[in-house]
């Protein structure tokens, strides 16, 4: 088992950041985000914040918690009160700041369906990809 993790290690670290192209550097950002009112905005604040230092660090690809825009306590009475479209205010933000920092990020947040009733699942991958496109 001993020579197993120290195979692992070897196989999963690098020394020093690989090129583009030879490798993906992910970072995942793990903390409790803030929620209730105002949430969606702070979030928004220290996602700047993580993704500028992560850039910093080489991160090619950051992802954030499960619902990181509003918060994860959302009842179901809350969440369609804070839900956004996919190009809403978060998303447009999320995507001009990986423009900006030429990084893929992963940005889960409640997302207001277009047509009440029926799956956003409907909606053309390629409109969203172009939102995430940099």
């Amino acid at each position: 088992m001993d020579s197993y993790r120290k195979l692992m290690f070897k196989t999963s670290t690098y020394a020093s950041v690989p090129e583009y192209g030879e490798s993906l550097r992910l970072g995942i950002y793990q903390a409790q985000a803030a929620y209730g009112p105002g949430a969606s905005a702070k979030n928004m604040d220290r996602l700047e914040e993580v993704a500028r230092i992560a850039k910093e660090r080489g991160v090619q690809l950051l992802s954030f918690p499960e619902l990181y825009v509003p918060g994860y306590t959302l009842s179901s009475k809350e969440a369609p009160k804070v839900a956004e479209f996919v190009d809403g205010p978060s998303i447009t933000r999320a995507c001009r700041i990986a423009s900006e920092l030429k990084m893929a990020m992963l940005v889960p947040y409640a997302e207001k369906p277009k047509w009440m009733g029926k799956s956003n699942i409907t909606t053309p991958l390629r409109e969203s990809m172009k939102k995430a496109s940099w």
